[in-house]
């Protein structure tokens, strides 16, 4: 594929640092998934980390935590269609970006809520103190 089809297909790709764009292409050498940049060159868009994240992602998904045939089933994909292939991909990329979205959400709304209850356990413990100190004066 030549950069200029690239560009054409990803116009983003030039304003994106080139070290994260290398990093995404590596992941898809590495995992043997190029012909995807091919079929939409936009998947270079993505970060490396959330790239990594939907392999997990789609092996807890659809094959119990077997990364292994996850990749399997997407390259298999590949070869007998494309745009499926590359629609499975992406279900996977969607789906571990807002999984770990959520998890960030619901980690960030526990430590609020823990602090939450901190404070009104403090400001408790201070008004018996106080309760305590005013009516211990009383008799």
């Amino acid at each position: 594929m030549k950069s200029q089809t690239m560009i054409d297909g990803a116009p983003q790709l030039i304003r994106l640092p080139s070290f994260a764009v290398i990093e995404s292409a590596n992941f898809f050498l590495h995992k043997q998934l190029t012909p995807l940049i091919q079929v939409d060159p936009v998947i270079l868009t993505y970060c490396a980390d959330d790239l990594n994240y939907s392999v997990e992602y789609l092996s807890n998904m659809m094959t119990r935590g077997n990364e292994t045939q996850a990749l399997q089933m997407i390259q298999t994909s590949i070869t007998t269609s494309p745009q499926m292939a590359l629609q499975l991909f992406r279900l996977g990329v969607d789906g571990g970006i807002d999984e770990r979205r959520v998890a960030n959400a619901l980690g960030k709304a526990a430590t609020a809520s823990g602090s939450a209850v901190e404070l009104t356990i403090r400001d408790a413990g201070h008004s018996y103190r106080e309760f305590k100190r005013l009516t211990d004066g009383k008799k």
